[in-house]
């Protein structure tokens, strides 16, 4: 059976909660019960506290439970010019 790796990729993520400011692209459902945010597939997936916004590739976004984000993801230090550069210098 063929093995697959995670590739490691950074993205720009940020974190939802409902009573502070929304990150770009979350927004009321069409009912106006639930936040969502809208998948590159053009689908909705509900949001719930403390998920985090993944950008797709192509555009869309996903949401991510925190516990499994913090599995999979870590924080990307900013390079000395205060950007986040490919390690391969500014």
């Amino acid at each position: 059976m063929p093995r697959y790796r995670h590739r490691p990729i950074e993205v720009d993520s940020n974190q939802f909660f409902e009573d502070k400011r929304w990150p770009l692209g979350v927004h009321r459902s069409d009912d106006g019960e639930t936040c969502v945010v809208r998948t590159s597939h053009g689908d909705t997936i509900p949001l719930r506290n403390g998920d985090w916004i993944v950008p797709q590739p192509g555009g869309g976004a996903y949401p991510v439970a925190d516990e499994l984000f913090r599995q999979l993801w870590e924080p990307v230090k900013p390079c000395a010019c205060g950007g986040y550069c490919d390690g391969k210098g500014c």
